[in-house]
């Protein structure tokens, strides 16, 4: 789904800015600040204040959700965008495990 789509049909949406594969979270690992702030404000524009929030997760060991959490403090505070903590879940029971890697392989083949 591209921005010019989530424009058009965001009507009554509420987003979040993802885990460590989403936008924000790609440039400001990648060190790129600015553009992490730009791409939150033009969310928020699309949105509408109250509707898009950035999304902080705590995963110790995890060298880049480590680096960016305070970045994403930072950001929410200069940019006004909500802080929501969520928490990755991509699986209820154990014994789905398998079901999963299966699903992430298909992607994987996909993209």
């Amino acid at each position: 789904m591209d921005k010019d789509l989530l424009r058009e049909y965001h009507e009554g949406l509420i987003a979040l800015s993802a885990c460590l594969g989403g936008e924000v979270a790609r440039a400001l690992t990648a060190d790129r600040y600015e553009e992490a702030k730009h791409i939150a404000l033009e969310y928020q524009e699309i949105f509408g204040k109250g509707n898009y929030f950035l999304e902080i997760q705590k995963h110790p060991g995890i060298p880049e959700s480590e680096k960016i959490e305070p970045m994403l403090v930072k950001l929410s505070e200069e940019t006004g965008v909500p802080l929501v903590a969520t928490q990755d879940s991509h699986y209820t029971h154990s014994e789905d495990a398998e079901y999963h890697d299966v699903l992430l392989a298909v992607q994987t083949e996909i993209n």
